[in-house]
């Protein structure tokens, strides 16, 4: 009897001694698992910050926000570049486009010289042709016209290398734009026609929209030079496009809308 009692216990105290064993090994593993997952969700939340602050800095949400608010968009693209999360000439353009908006023009053309000058651009044609239509824009603002005609011109020399007519024909605006301020009127509808004409019967719908922005552009031209005749024949055509860009989808409702507008108020 006394040694069932002595191993009864024995039996207990082994008993005892593992649940109270369990139990302690238990508390630690909690208390790491706790740890653990603190760890994770600290991990987790500061890579989710730096993911939206570089969703928030990025080159195209900046860029997005110039038309409203340009003064914000100049200094996101400060942080943005002082991060390193956007390069410098990108930084550059933001800021000319913005003051460009601010109607400091000599700003916007500082800005758009020292992206030109960047070594990202000089070695990124296709960097370095859309920096030229900035410059190009930029000078038709300040009334250089011939500087205006001159990056153009570069512009479309490399758009015409990489079979980019949508930036082709922009940029062929941009210098009818400098030669109706050089009081070279013909000479600007003319280019417009071979804009025009480069995009003729295109399926590409950027490249419609362009040709949309092409014949507004020859249609406020010949308006004030009072041709009537060929402004109705050329708001036909507008006419025309817009709606077939609708029924196809290549163009939003409201921007047809905005453009209908423009062109009936035209010619009421």
């Amino acid at each position: 009897q006394g040694q069932l009692t002595t191993n009864h216990n024995g039996l207990q105290r082994m008993h005892l001694q593992h649940v109270l064993g369990f139990q302690l090994i238990s508390h630690h593993s909690s208390k790491k698992i706790v740890i653990v997952t603190s760890v994770v969700l600290t991990i987790l939340s500061c890579v989710a910050t730096t993911w939206f602050a570089q969703e928030k800095l990025s080159y195209q949400s900046i860029f997005n926000q110039i038309i409203a608010t340009p003064e914000k968009a100049i200094n996101l693209a400060d942080s943005a570049e002082n991060l390193r999360i956007i390069p410098e000439y990108k930084a550059h353009i933001i800021r000319s486009r913005a003051y460009a908006r601010l109607k400091n023009e000599k700003k916007a053309l500082e800005y758009a010289l020292a992206a030109f000058h960047t070594d990202s651009v000089q070695n990124d044609s296709t960097a370095y042709m859309n920096v030229c239509q900035i410059l190009s824009n930029c000078y038709i603002e300040l009334s250089r016209q011939n500087e205006a005609i001159e990056y153009a011109t570069k512009a479309i020399q490399i758009a015409r290398s990489q079979g980019n007519k949508s930036v082709e024909a922009t940029s062929m605006i941009s210098i009818s734009r400098a030669q109706n301020e050089l009081a070279q009127k013909d000479k600007a509808i003319e280019t417009l026609d071979q804009a025009i004409e480069l995009l003729q019967g295109t399926t590409d719908p950027e490249e419609k929209c362009t040709l949309i922005s092409l014949y507004m552009e020859k249609l406020r031209n010949i308006m004030i030079q009072e041709k009537n005749e060929e402004a109705i024949n050329t708001g036909k055509e507008v006419e025309a496009l817009l709606e077939k860009m609708e029924q196809t989808g290549d163009m939003q409702e409201t921007r047809v809308d905005m453009h209908l507008g423009y062109l009936y108020t035209s010619f009421a």
